[in-house]
């Protein structure tokens, strides 16, 4: 009998010591999962009077590659928002405000708990490298995560338990540019992306035993329903403010605050019956964000 994809289910939780798989904490939909599990060949090559080129292969190193895309939900996002920027700190209560900067430290780490719809594999060690967000005026706000860890193992199947929150659309965005509102913006996407090596110790053993997650590089791109050139003047004019803020309500939001934003390109678009405009745009550190952004999540999660 086939199998269902539909039953599929993602868990996750973070790691007290690399490598060390743990239970799942919290369960994530997803509309894309998709692992994938590594062995590093190396092929012996020797000369041995015979134009063959290849006489044996061995299995070397071995690690997983796990992409996750799934709608962005205000409790979820912050799971991945920590385990890409490394810390998370709390303030308030229910709702708390979790505000995560530029943190001179490693990443955590995390378990990946996935039942694919035959059986259930933890990929310890998942570290990860790239986060995004895409958004537009008319759709639901979506995410993508790269993770890069140990290569799969299976495990007892877990029974998950999602939250019952609602994710954040797009109508629900808004942009500030120097501190003004722009009613003009009607899309875009943020990245985030961290450079990260998994790391291979003389331990007798294929797998890494630590990793290193070093800078982080955040850019983006914003589309505009444009009247003037306003928006297109904003190129050669210095560094930017801009604040982009998700709100769902009262209780729930999220905003991405640049305090140094280079505007990197503008290009106009005439393909339709209305003219756009997007702007590319690139972080730099500031003493106001103490590195290139703040990123200020608001939900009833008390800690990631």
């Amino acid at each position: 009998m086939s199998k269902l994809s539909a039953l599929q289910h993602l868990g996750l939780a973070y790691e007290t010591a690399y490598g060390t798989a743990v239970v799942p904490s919290f369960w994530l939909p997803v509309s894309s999962a998709k692992p994938q599990d590594e062995i590093k060949k190396i092929a012996d090559e020797g000369r041995r009077a015979n134009l063959s080129k290849t006489f044996a292969v061995y299995d070397g190193v071995t690690s997983s590659t796990f992409d996750v895309e799934f709608d962005c939900y205000p409790d979820a996002i912050g799971y991945l928002l920590k385990a890409i920027m490394g810390q998370d700190v709390v303030t308030g209560s229910a709702p708390y405000v979790h505000k995560f900067q530029v943190v001179n430290a490693l990443a955590p780490s995390l378990t990946l708990s996935y039942f694919n719809g035959i059986a259930e594999h933890a990929y310890a060690g998942s570290v990860l490298s790239e986060l995004s967000l895409k958004f537009d005026t008319e759709s639901v706000v979506t995410a993508t995560g790269k993770f890069d860890g140990i290569k799969g193992a299976p495990v007892a199947t877990t029974t998950p338990s999602f939250s019952p929150i609602n994710a954040f659309m797009g109508w629900g965005s808004s942009l500030k540019i120097g501190g003004a509102s722009n009613t003009n913006m009607v899309g875009g996407e943020i990245d985030i992306k961290r450079e990260v090596k998994l790391l291979y110790g003389a331990n007798n053993s294929q797998s890494p035993n630590k990793f290193s997650s070093g800078r982080i590089d955040m850019t983006g791109k914003f589309t505009f329903d444009v009247e003037d050139e306003a928006e297109l003047a904003l190129l050669g004019s210095g560094l930017q403010t801009l604040d982009f803020i998700l709100s769902q309500d009262a209780n729930h939001s999220l905003e991405f605050s640049f305090s140094a934003a280079h505007i990197d390109k503008a290009t106009i678009d005439t393909s339709q019956e209305f003219v756009r405009v997007d702007l590319e745009f690139s972080t730099v550190y500031n003493v106001t964000d103490a590195g290139i952004a703040t990123i200020s999540l608001k939900n009833s999660v008390a800690s990631y």
